[in-house]
């Protein structure tokens, strides 16, 4: 099992970012994903000063770039981020009905890029 770098046991760089996390994210905890990234506190740094960029971006919401997270982590078999997106994402306001919807969007799209590749297709442009 990978080392997680627990808060108690952290150098204070590394608690400054834990903190960092806690506040912006709103988490009681540090997920275990910036516990493991913890045994390098530059690399930690590194990713969250770029995840923090990105959230900031106005254009999607909080709740549409979570669904692009489960999307992607499903799509990469993820069971961590899957859960850790699907539990974000509830908080941010999705209910039943959208969960099932993005699972039934991903499937559709995860078959047509599947037959696409198979097929060795190339996009011929909008067909309207």
């Amino acid at each position: 099992m990978t080392k997680l770098i627990e808060y108690d046991e952290a150098s204070d760089e590394v608690k400054a970012i834990y903190e960092e996390i806690m506040a912006m994210r709103g988490f009681r905890m540090v997920p275990a994903f910036y516990r493991a990234l913890a045994i390098d506190p530059i690399s930690l740094r590194s990713f969250w000063n770029r995840y923090r960029e990105v959230l900031s971006r106005p254009k999607l919401t909080n709740l549409q770039k979570e669904l692009v997270g489960i999307a992607v982590s499903v799509c990469l078999s993820s069971n961590y981020s899957t859960e850790a997106h699907v539990d974000i994402a509830r908080k941010l306001g999705m209910d039943d009905e959208a969960l099932g919807e993005l699972i039934a969007t991903i499937g559709i799209f995860s078959e047509v890029a599947t037959i696409c590749k198979t097929l060795s297709l190339n996009y011929d442009g909008d067909p309207q």
